[in-house]
């Protein structure tokens, strides 16, 4: 029996099976891979399994990998990797797209914060900034790429990226950091543990940040939108180890971001964002398997700041609230020794409360979902795993409607909508020999109308334009992805390659279109705008030089064609990934660390492409050069404990231009953390 093998069967029992330690009940990520000599996750299939025996191309950022980043945030860090597109606009607001589709709210990614989703649902889209975790109590980052609903949930459309912090249980992590930089930047963090003999656990953490906004002109009309950025967030997770076999865990968080963001018509406004959320967990390792029961329960309040929106003064004062409510039920347990399945159930409650311009109306979604994932060991090359999820989704209005909505003909009624979708996912893995593997995947996401798609209303320049979503004839974007990869480990060289080509197809893509009702004003409505299919190449490679060095490197190609059918009447279409995809991108990386010091060297590099500006009632494409931008950190580890960084992000350039929005500045920091 070779390795592979061996590693498999070994990871598997640490939590499928009956077991009489902690271990049993949640994964142990250090351990693992401390144990393994490589990075562990049970993203792909629930169940714990090495990288590479996991049936999706996925990629894992580990802990060192973070610290040793030259960037300040998440986004950042990602920009690091194959596939991924980062549109920087703001000092704290970013677009992050896997494999194309970036656009301004991005909405084709899920994203996860230990299985949480943060993803919000009111436009479909996720406030980066305000993601309540510190990089320093982040365990591992995991990419994963192409349609993963049957797996994931709703909206995995394009992929996933899921944040998965220490387990307080398991790690004791007690760091203060204090950083300043250009543009005003001043950021306090601190993360904290205390455990009580083993048999209970508690982290928090918690940050201040406050910086100026890049001073670079974007035109009047716009620049009255520009805030400087403000955050602050507070995390508490609590683990508790009830029995040898059962464990209960507790997160909590609360962030308050203000920023400057553009939104999906690329519009510029200055948001108050209060973000809350609470989750309990509770696994329970028993002869019928491991089951797992998950609730949580996000509050997001999104506020306009007044005197600051482009193009729509009548929004200042206005406030939305979207709260989201999940409940799971899932159960992972083998059969003999090469079969695991994993049966689940979730209900998801989504409520959006609209105040003020928004017309005070009130519009919610109850979504139903069964799924199941069956993964077969067949023999010790060979690993084939496939999974399928149902969604049954029911959507009602309540309240008052825009009288421009009754002019059209529509009643509360027209609100009421159900869909039925179904996904999958199918992964077949052959561990070639002990150091080539090969993947071959398929997968059919489902990208779903957010809560703004199905109708939620805005009316804006004194009620001359209506932004509404089209409650009667919005369908789900279906994603369809075929994939073929293939890594190979060169350990003459001390090498790594990884590689893979997709082709992905998407029917009833889904955009922002404005129509005009008779000779009256602009309605603008959420629409399905026809078919895109993409195609493309990643390669990546990675390895050490000596005892010092480290390197990695890696390409993408994409293209895109599109064939957007919009309706009659239609002015244009809020979307152009045909001329909006990064065709090629390459990222390198160099570090060497030598004692007390670590050196990082990063450059990013794009080819041209176009994003869209507004002007006036029409949106215009807007060319962004080919671009080549280093970044950089230098530190100094004083002692075990304290560690002095230098970091430049954009260092090469005063002033980059990656968006329609101001051209992002060159950015230095000096931060110094110490453990206690």
């Amino acid at each position: 029996m070779d390795k592979s093998r061996i590693v498999s069967m070994l990871v598997a029992a640490t939590i499928v099976g009956s077991a009489a330690t902690a271990s049993a009940q949640t994964m142990d990520y250090t351990s693992l891979e401390t144990m393994f000599g490589e990075p562990v996750t049970a993203s792909a299939t629930g169940k714990p399994q090495r990288v590479a025996d996991a049936p999706v191309t996925m990629e894992i950022i580990s802990a060192d990998d973070i610290k040793r980043s030259a960037a300040k945030d998440i986004p950042g860090i990602l920009q690091q990797y194959s596939g991924m597109s980062v549109w920087q606009w703001t000092q704290n607001t970013y677009d992050v797209g896997v494999r194309g589709y970036n656009q301004a709210y991005s909405p084709r990614l899920l994203v996860l914060v230990n299985g949480r989703q943060v993803y919000y649902d009111l436009f479909g889209a996720t406030v980066w900034s305000s993601i309540p975790v510190q990089l320093e109590e982040i365990q591992q980052i995991e990419i994963v790429k192409g349609p993963n609903t049957a797996l994931f949930g709703f909206n995995a459309a394009s992929g996933v990226i899921n944040i998965i912090t220490y387990n307080p249980l398991y790690n004791d992590i007690d760091e203060a950091t204090v950083t300043i930089g250009t543009q005003q930047h001043k950021k306090g963090s601190i993360v904290t543990t205390m455990d009580y003999k083993g048999k209970a656990a508690v982290r928090i953490s918690g940050s201040v940040r406050d910086a100026d906004n890049f001073d670079t002109d974007i035109g009047a009309t716009r620049t009255q939108a520009m805030i400087d950025p403000d955050e602050e967030s507070l995390n508490v997770d609590t683990m508790f180890q009830l029995t040898d076999s059962s464990q209960l865990r507790f997160e909590a968080s609360k962030a308050d971001v203000e920023r400057t963001e553009f939104w999906p018509t690329y519009s510029a406004g200055a948001v108050d964002y209060r973000f809350q959320s609470m989750k309990a967990s509770y696994d329970h390792d028993t002869s019928w398997g491991l089951w797992k029961a998950t609730a949580y329960k996000n509050w997001m309040d999104m506020g306009f700041i007044d005197g600051h929106i482009n193009g729509a003064p009548a929004l200042a004062g206005t406030d939305i609230q979207n709260d989201l409510g999940v409940v799971k039920l899932e159960n992972l347990f083998k059969y003999g020794v090469d079969h695991s399945f994993r049966i689940a159930g979730e209900y998801r409650h989504t409520k959006i409360n609209g105040a003020g311009v928004f017309g005070g109306g009130r519009l919610d979604s109850d979504n139903y979902s069964a799924s199941g994932m069956w993964n077969w060991d067949i023999n010790n090359k060979w690993h084939w795993t496939n999974a399928a999820r149902i969604d049954y989704l029911e959507v009602e209005k309540e309240g008052p409607l825009n009288a421009l909505l009754v002019g059209a003909g529509l009643t509360n009624e027209s609100y009421d909508r159900e869909m039925t979708e179904y996904s999958y996912n199918s992964g077949l893995v052959w561990n070639a020999t002990g150091e080539d593997t090969v993947r071959i995947m398929t997968a059919r996401g489902i990208h779903a109308p957010s809560m703004v798609d199905f109708g939620m209303q805005m009316s804006a320049n004194g009620g001359g334009v209506l932004f509404a979503g089209d409650p009667v004839n919005i369908k789900s974007a279906i994603v369809t992805n075929y994939e073929l990869a293939y890594d190979r480990k060169l350990p003459k060289w001390n090498t790594n390659l990884k590689s893979s080509v997709f082709f992905t197809k998407t029917e009833d893509l889904k955009a922002m279109a404005a129509r005009v009702t008779g000779a009256g004003p602009f309605i603008i409505y959420d629409d399905n705008v026809g078919e895109s299919n993409a195609m493309g190449l990643e390669l990546a490679l990675d390895g050490t030089i000596g005892e010092n060095w480290n390197w990695d490197l890696n390409y993408t190609y994409e293209d895109i064609d599109d064939n957007l059918t919009v309706n009659t009447g239609a002015i244009t279409v809020a979307i152009n990934p045909e001329n909006a995809v990064e065709k090629h991108m390459l990222n390198a990386h160099l570090g060497w660390t030598d004692g007390k010091w670590e050196a990082d060297l990063y450059a990013n590099m794009r080819y041209k492409y176009d994003v869209l500006i507004p002007a006036g009632a029409v949106l215009n494409e807007v060319e962004i050069g080919s671009t080549a931008r280093f970044s950089s950190r230098i530190a100094y580890n004083i002692n075990d404990d304290m560690t002095v960084a230098l970091s430049g992000v954009n260092f090469d350039s005063s002033e980059l231009q990656e968006t329609s929005g101001p051209k992002t500045e060159r950015r230095v920091y000096l931060s110094l953390s110490s453990k206690f």
